[in-house]
């Protein structure tokens, strides 16, 4: 699918112009963030040059904590939260943009002032997932 693409490192000037542009803070979202999208996230921009110090009012929230925290349920896949939350069956396609759509219709049709109050609380600084490689390696090697 990226076959084509310019590379994220090629991309991260215009990424930082939008981040820097948004009204400040900026939380950035995402369903089990805190273990994988927000340290690779880190990583690449370093690896790309880019200080994440220089994004102070950067935050990162975990809807799956949020979740967790606020919605009583057995299970947090994103996709059975969709499920109970919008009343539908979630799209059949895995893929960043579709996870993104979903979460933002979740939050959307829930409406739910604990769990923005939960995210804002909760938020840490994109800086907080700065890992050295080794640390960073290990979050991602599998679990046997």
């Amino acid at each position: 699918m990226l076959e084509d693409s310019s590379t994220f490192k090629e991309q991260v000037p215009m990424m930082m112009t939008f981040l820097k542009n948004l009204p400040q803070p900026v939380c950035l979202v995402a369903h089990n963030g805190d273990r994988f999208d927000f340290p690779l996230l880190v990583r690449h921009l370093e690896d790309a040059g880019t200080d994440v110090q220089e994004l102070p009012d950067v935050v990162c929230a975990d809807s799956f904590l949020a979740f967790k925290a606020t919605v009583p349920m057995r299970s947090f896949k994103l996709s059975n939260i969709y499920t109970r939350v919008c009343s539908a069956y979630p799209p059949s396609t895995h893929s960043a943009e579709q996870d993104s759509q979903m979460l933002m219709d979740i939050v959307h049709k829930m409406d739910s002032p604990g769990l923005v109050q939960w995210l804002s609380v909760q938020a840490k600084p994109l800086s907080f997932f700065k890992c050295p490689p080794e640390q960073f390696c290990s979050r991602f090697r599998r679990r046997v």
